[in-house]
């Protein structure tokens, strides 16, 4: 069983790679449905692989990304994902 102080520095991680790549987003470095590889992602954020593909899975869970099978993720206009989040805290605030 892997200790807390393991298991903190996985998330610290994988929080890490989340921010840097939502920074990405943010800054339109990426074209709307550019494809987003985790190597890539990886080797400009100086990141390791595994926190990044953590965070391309929570970042598609928000609707932030989308997620094809066996295609991978890729990029949304920021604008749709921003009203996405509007239209979540407006619905959370009912």
């Amino acid at each position: 069983m892997p200790s807390l102080a393991i298991e903190a520095k996985k998330n610290a991680k994988a929080d890490a790679a989340y921010d840097a790549v939502l920074q990405l987003l943010y800054s339109k470095s990426h074209m709307p449905g550019q494809h987003l590889s985790d190597k890539e992602l990886a080797s400009d954020l100086n990141i390791g692989r595994t926190p990044i593909r953590e965070a391309l899975i929570r970042l598609a869970a928000e609707g932030k990304i989308v997620s094809f099978p066996q295609r991978g993720y890729f990029t949304r206009p920021l604008v749709e994902w921003v009203l996405l989040d509007s239209y979540v805290v407006a619905r959370e605030t009912l």
